[in-house]
């Protein structure tokens, strides 16, 4: 088994919290925008009637679905690096 230097932990630690970060954003600015075109998409008028835009309301839908299914692959792509990246370091050292 080897071992790992505390400079070269924080730097890989810090380089897959930035690739995180960005991953997070990203999903988070899709989440944001659909919630807010789902809440908006319906309107009510002074008389007390309802209307509903659908054509805004699925864009919404599928705009935050869009956000949750990045910040999914993201995170499990992310996890799929960090074990990829563990192995090969362990392999390259006992070989």
């Amino acid at each position: 088994m080897t071992t790992v230097s505390a400079v070269n932990g924080l730097a890989y630690g810090f380089k897959v919290m930035a690739v995180f970060g960005v991953v997070l954003t990203v999903a988070a600015v899709l989440t944001a925008v659909g919630t807010n075109m789902i809440a908006t998409a319906r309107t009510v008028s002074y008389l007390g009637g309802v209307a509903t835009d659908w054509p805004r309301l699925i864009a919404g839908a599928v705009l935050s679905l869009t956000g949750g299914l990045t910040l999914y692959a993201g995170s499990m792509g992310l996890l799929y690096k960090v074990i990829a990246d563990g192995v090969r370091r362990g392999n390259s050292r006992t070989a």
